[in-house]
């Protein structure tokens, strides 16, 4: 999987298969399944380095 990181990244919302996070002042909910193991930020209220699969970071706009 290629890997994209965020960092100062908080959740602070959460769902069955999902949490709501702000990555650069957007809020956004993140399919757990999209989260890589290594990411600091898992579910509610986690703070730090958000590790996402690229393609998916790209399909919702959060990078080129």
């Amino acid at each position: 999987m290629n890997t994209t990181r965020f960092i100062n990244v908080r959740a602070f919302a959460e769902g069955s298969n999902e949490i709501q996070v702000e990555i650069e002042g957007k809020e956004i909910w993140v399919p757990k399944v999209q989260i890589h193991p290594s990411s600091e930020v898992q579910e509610a209220p986690d703070e730090g380095t958000l590790v996402v699969n690229t393609f998916w970071a790209r399909k919702h706009k959060l990078v080129a």
